[in-house]
């Protein structure tokens, strides 16, 4: 086969060295020759590499984000366990008063309304509220009564004992006859002021006892009214009984 340089084209012997018309030199394209097919591998790893560097940064992020996540979990689980572990560690007089603040929230409402002519029953079921709401002793177990006995007495003994005897009736309070270590008794006097008391159950006829609680109807109603306990009057009148 013939033999011509790769740089000028001409035909030359087949073992020339260098062209004897340019003065290419063979050995040069021998050499150049293996450097292209080495310059390729360099080219195939860098790829590899990156491919590599890339998946260890998505494995990294994967790891970090599920590490985040069972952090988050961990913290809510052990707020979760404190909380429970307080609320369990709550004593009973703090279940008691949070039981009663739902309960006093719960017989609110408002938009009702109660009048002064509410009759014995309303007005019984009011002096209740009113005199509990005022922390008169006793009364407040009153107002969870489903049976509210209202005992209209003329007792002389009775109402010798109390400062102001109304027109001489007295109203005893009871739940169904039972009224714990007090007596509740209110009377009325002839320009409507309320009487409220809370006597001992075991009281002295020789003691005369003073109101915890004197207050004119009105202003006791308004109080009811503006303190929205009307519709829970409304609704104990319903259970209250008047025994002569």
């Amino acid at each position: 086969m013939d033999k011509f340089c790769p740089q000028c084209g001409s035909k030359i012997a087949k073992t020339a060295k260098f062209c004897p018309h340019c003065g290419y030199d063979f050995s040069v394209r021998v050499k150049t020759a293996p450097a292209k097919h080495q310059s390729v591998k360099p080219q195939k790893k860098s790829g590899v590499m990156k491919k590599l560097v890339i998946l260890a940064m998505i494995i990294v992020v994967v790891v970090a984000a599920g590490a985040y996540v069972m952090d988050r979990e961990n913290s809510s689980a052990s707020q979760s366990a404190t909380s429970s572990a307080a609320s369990s560690s709550a004593t009973p007089a703090e279940h008691s008063v949070s039981s009663s603040s739902t309960s006093a929230s719960s017989e609110r409402k408002s938009g009702e309304k109660i009048s002064s002519d509410i009759g014995p029953k309303g007005s019984a079921a009011a002096v209740t509220y009113f005199a509990s709401r005022n922390n008169v002793d006793g009364w407040s177990d009153m107002t969870k009564s489903g049976n509210l006995e209202v005992d209209l007495s003329t007792d002389d003994d009775l109402l010798d004992c109390l400062a102001k005897k109304g027109q001489e009736m007295a109203y005893i309070v009871s739940d169904n006859g039972e009224s714990g270590d007090r007596k509740l008794v209110y009377t009325i006097d002839e320009d409507n002021t309320i009487n409220i008391y809370s006597l001992p159950a075991d009281y002295d006829v020789d003691t005369v006892y003073t109101p915890a609680k004197s207050v004119a109807k009105d202003e006791m109603i308004n109080q009811i009214n503006k303190d929205h306990y009307a519709a829970a009057v409304k609704n104990m009148t319903n259970n209250v009984s008047i025994e002569q």
